[in-house]
């Protein structure tokens, strides 16, 4: 999710494409405006399986990322370590949800 105080639904914009994700919140309270840029993500994504909701009185906007469907039943699942292919301070990791279990 994203943090955004003050942040309003008709206020945000999202755009899902195959391989990058642009995000933008105007007209928030302190008289910024939010940007995110993700380019060259990981793996593909499916844009029409994508959503972003926005929680007004949290303040918070989440971003949910669709992989694409699967062509058979025998196709890899592909674990993503990070959301883009960037390297050093560029890359964004993805918390493994296993890692205190092992």
């Amino acid at each position: 999710y994203l943090s955004v105080p003050g942040v309003r639904r008709e206020a945000v914009q999202c755009e899902f494409r195959d391989d990058a994700v642009d995000f933008a919140a105007e007209g928030l309270p302190d008289g910024t405006r939010r940007v995110l840029a993700l380019r060259r993500l990981y793996d593909h994504i499916h844009p029409p399986g994508c959503s972003c909701k926005v929680l007004e009185s949290k303040g918070k906007v989440v971003l949910a990322l669709a992989k694409p469907p699967r062509s058979t039943t025998f196709d890899a699942v592909k674990d993503w370590r990070t959301l883009t292919l960037a390297c050093g301070a560029e890359r964004i990791d993805v918390a493994d949800p296993f890692a205190s279990h092992q």
